[in-house]
């Protein structure tokens, strides 16, 4: 639950890109990143947003994101297409994905439909795709990594959904 909702505010996409941040604390550190004996004591853990910090056996960039998701402030938030766009995310999506997948996965925003990509993107992971397979194989971090791709995969799913299901209404 969002800062802003336990303070009874609006709901706002920032609110999911702060339960998608939660999950991913807890995918790295296995233990909730906000606790409480009861209630409210939990909202007023989350409303402060302080939490022990990730590991740093886990990549500065992945601790920055986590950081920046849980961000008590919901306009400090990245959006999930700023999420998407992380180098550090699409490099480990051009290497999981097929390019087809990848091309349609990340081919527009979540919200506007605008391209993300450039054109050459789809041509580029290839590219790199076949340079990270020659050059390296990760091991530990890879599968955390994954799984946020994974998470923000089915959260873009459900977004595209709810945008299908209140345009035919």
């Amino acid at each position: 639950m969002s800062p802003e909702i336990c303070k009874d505010l609006p709901y706002s996409y920032s609110s999911d890109v702060w339960s998608l941040g939660v999950i991913l604390y807890e995918l790295c550190t296995l233990r909730h990143p906000f606790a409480g004996k009861d209630l409210g004591s939990l909202f007023r853990s989350i409303v402060t947003g302080k939490y022990s910090p990730i590991s740093s056996m886990y990549s500065a960039d992945l601790r920055a994101l986590v950081a920046e998701m849980l961000q008590v402030n919901p306009d400090k938030r990245p959006t999930v297409n700023d999420i998407l766009r992380r180098p550090f995310l699409q490099h480990r999506a051009t290497t999981m994905l097929p390019d087809d997948i990848y091309a349609e996965e990340f081919a527009h925003t979540v919200l506007h439909k605008q391209n993300i990509l450039k054109d050459t993107d789809v041509h580029d992971a290839t590219v790199l795709r076949k340079q990270i397979v020659e050059t390296e194989r990760e091991q530990a971090v890879c599968l955390h990594v994954n799984n946020i791709i994974d998470v923000l995969i089915v959260a873009k799913g459900i977004g595209t959904c709810w945008n299908q299901k209140t345009n035919q209404r």
